[in-house]
């Protein structure tokens, strides 16, 4: 199964929130009960930049969140603001998957963050 492209962008400062259906090539909810998900967002060297937090919402329907609670330290340098990130689920039973991947544009935020 070929992961699904998405490119989002986070917004620096905010919390970077987004859920998911994940589904076989027939479009079938994969189950992810027992499953473990991991998901990271690198710099460009391969430096982990942020680790998504995975919660299960609804192991039989495969819904999935993904979740980057402090964006702040997303710093576009050098002009450079896309990173790579992809996320990877280890069922309990099966070969592991990687449903999703692309490149996160990371929005400099403009006003001090209270």
């Amino acid at each position: 199964m070929l992961p699904a492209i998405y490119n989002p962008t986070i917004k620096q400062g905010v919390p970077f929130r987004r859920q998911m259906i994940v589904t076989d090539a027939a479009g079938v909810a994969i189950n992810l009960t027992g499953a473990t998900v991991k998901g990271e967002l690198r710099d460009p060297a391969g430096t982990i930049l942020a680790t998504m937090a995975c919660t299960v919402l609804d192991a039989l329907a495969g819904k999935l969140e993904l979740l980057i609670v402090d964006t702040t330290g997303l710093l576009p340098t050098n002009g450079q603001h896309l990173y790579p990130y992809d996320v990877f689920i280890t069922p309990a039973a099966g070969d592991r998957i990687c449903p999703i991947e692309g490149l996160a544009c990371v929005e400099a935020k403009t006003t001090g963050l209270p």
